[in-house]
């Protein structure tokens, strides 16, 4: 028998580095932190029409079932004068039909207003914006308790006169993470304020920056009782960013604190600095930096984390929908890569949902729609909207 050519052993050299897919710590599979990556720039006055949010991932005997909201300018079906921006697949994506009722979602991200405990689908907490607090239901929504909102002992007036010096103060909860084992555990930020903010300012109080006379106690706090009492959890954390907790060890937290992203193995007792926090906390360079006085001219900005979702069965996996894009660690933070969606614009990403019998399966919502991958990220489809949509 001859011998292979070059030729020969050149083209099987080829075929098989084509055909061995990509490792997920590599390189080709996911971007290293550190690597330049040039945004674009969002156009801020302006609601993308193809911009959707995952609000849940089911697996109904093998097959996954999706639940996205669509963004106010989606074309979508209507009935009588009703506009339906929640829709639903029973096929990953291929399809989807509109829902005519709110959703609840197991995941948290920045402007979530109704939620539900990943381990108990009956308890689910619905934020009221007139009141600036959530209520809490047992039994899927059947029924709804105002919760008496004790905080370090004191009645919520009590709080807010004690915090904001006046009778006209209120306390406003934004819920940041629900245990995935308890579900009458959540952890919340308070901020104080009068009540004409809140009056005013609903829906959008969330984003209270320009709003005066307004006090925003640093501690993230924690009720064990589905919001009856709280008590102050840890001052390690930003606020109005994001928890995660492993549902495998909910002993295993991630956060960002004030000086990067941190980690707590010990149910939030201490918390630790994750690998390359310097890299993460690097402000996105746009191409107006690529001419170093304009990059100059240009303030810092920080990284900031929408969501935190952890591996349901690998708490060493975690992935940080940010305002750079969607981070990974398969190391339990020691490092960390960015996954590719086709485009890297600045808070393009939006939130993340899992497939809880296959975490493998990730559906990624974003300002050009929805994304899906298989292998936790590597490679991407796009799934909304469908190819030639109109």
């Amino acid at each position: 028998m001859k011998a292979p050519t070059l030729g020969v052993l050149s083209a099987l050299i080829t075929f098989v580095l084509c055909t061995v897919p990509a490792v997920e710590g590599s390189d080709e599979c996911c971007r290293p932190i550190a690597k330049t990556i040039w945004y674009q720039q969002p156009i801020h006055d302006l609601t993308p029409q193809d911009e959707a949010d995952v609000l849940r991932v089911d697996d109904q005997n093998g097959r996954p079932v999706l639940v996205i909201h669509t963004s106010k300018k989606a074309r979508v079906r209507t009935s009588g004068s009703s506009e339906y921006h929640v829709a639903r697949s029973d096929d990953g994506g291929k399809t989807l039909e509109p829902v005519t009722q709110d959703v609840p979602t197991p995941f948290l991200t920045k402007d979530s207003g109704f939620l539900e405990a990943p381990s108990h689908p009956s308890v689910l907490y619905r934020y009221v914006s007139e009141l600036g607090f959530y209520v809490r239901s047992e039994n899927g929504g059947l029924s709804w308790t105002i919760p008496t909102h004790l905080i370090n002992g004191k009645t919520r007036e009590s709080f807010a006169l004690d915090l904001g010096g006046s009778t006209f103060d209120t306390v406003r909860f934004d819920i940041v993470a629900i245990d995935p084992v308890s579900p009458l555990t959540i952890f919340a930020n308070l901020t104080v304020s009068p009540w004409t903010a809140v009056t005013f300012y609903y829906p959008d109080f969330k984003h209270t920056e320009s709003i005066e006379d307004v006090k925003q106690p640093e501690n993230t706090f924690v009720s064990h009782d589905g919001g009856e009492t709280w008590k102050e959890f840890t001052s390690a954390l930003r606020r109005g960013e994001a928890l995660g907790i492993s549902p495998s060890d909910p002993k295993v937290l991630y956060g960002h604190g004030r000086s990067g992203v941190v980690k707590s193995i010990d149910g939030g007792i201490t918390w630790e600095p994750v690998g390359q926090q310097r890299e993460l906390e690097l402000r996105p360079l746009t191409r107006a930096d690529k001419d170093e006085q304009t990059r100059l001219l240009k303030g810092p900005v920080d990284l900031r984390i929408r969501q935190i979702l952890v591996d349901p069965v690998n708490e060493n996996i975690v992935y940080l929908v940010s305002n750079k894009g969607l981070i990974r660690s398969v190391d339990g933070g020691a490092t960390w890569c960015l996954l590719n969606l086709g485009v890297d614009q600045i808070d393009s990403a939006r939130s993340i949902g899992v497939n809880p019998a296959r975490p493998r399966e990730i559906y990624v919502g974003t300002t050009r729609g929805v994304f899906f991958s298989s292998d936790r990220g590597c490679h991407f489809s796009k799934i909304y909207p469908a190819a030639g949509a109109s």
